[in-house]
């Protein structure tokens, strides 16, 4: 079992080959994230002339953040996928790749419904609202990876690999609290630098568990998933609950 220490000196290591590619694509990924509130906008608007319109604008978040945000995210995600793959920076276009792919439709689906299943959770009390972000803590990485996968396999592979390792993920994500701090006493000026490590090291968790979990090297990044998968362990116990991961 990887330590959160060794995923972060890895993801640290193989930073250093494309830092500041990452740090564009990052940039990048946050400029065009902006754009999201442009329909808020309009909807506050209209709520200025007709407060009719004010029961949709958390319905309206859910689906912008899943047909534009999340799949902006995802794309995200899979230049760091194949970053760490390669060794080297990805393509810097690859930020986009959730709307060329051709499984955009696909992909805001699934981000859309996980959205929608994490607001009525949080309806219901705080605790069960957690649990469940950390039960589909892996679905943006699972979507970046097999972006071809329908919504039931992408949330049942999520649970797998989450089941046993909600805590683990919670210690890995307060782990980062210090550079969370700096950042932010710096105006938030080290967030432009904080940032890409962070989500290399995410990028590296993820290919640790799915690992772990599914039996899938962490090396097989992208483009064989299919082979992996049918191959793996995930295919006689991930649904069902009888892998190693779920032992835990």
């Amino acid at each position: 079992m990887c330590s959160r220490k060794e995923v972060k000196k890895r993801a640290w290591e193989g930073l250093k080959n494309y830092y500041w590619k990452a740090v564009l694509c990052c940039l990048i990924v946050f400029l065009m994230g902006v754009l999201s509130f442009i329909p808020y906008a309009v909807v506050m608007i209209a709520i200025g002339f007709c407060f009719c319109f004010s029961p949709i604008v958390p319905f309206l978040g859910l689906i912008v953040n899943g047909f534009y945000g999340n799949v902006l995210g995802a794309g995200q995600i899979k230049y760091f996928l194949q970053s760490i793959r390669e060794g080297e920076s990805a393509p810097v276009s690859m930020a986009f790749s959730g709307f060329t792919s051709g499984y955009y439709a696909n992909s805001g689906k699934i981000f859309t419904f996980r959205n929608l299943f994490q607001y009525l959770w949080s309806l219901l009390l705080l605790v069960p609202g957690i649990i469940k972000t950390y039960e589909y803590w892996m679905i943006p990485y699972l979507v970046a990876d097999y972006p071809e996968k329908e919504q039931n396999e992408i949330f049942s592979l999520s649970k797998q690999m989450m089941t046993g390792n909600k805590w683990r993920t919670f210690l890995f994500e307060l782990s980062f609290i210090g550079w969370e701090l700096l950042a932010v006493i710096t105006c938030g000026i080290g967030f432009l630098f904080f940032i890409p490590y962070y989500s290399a090291a995410r990028t590296e968790w993820y290919l640790t568990l799915r690992e772990e979990c599914l039996g899938i090297s962490r090396d097989s990044v992208q483009n064989s998933g299919d082979y992996y998968l049918e191959n793996s362990s995930y295919t006689s116990g991930a649904l069902t609950g009888d892998n190693d991961c779920n032992a835990r």
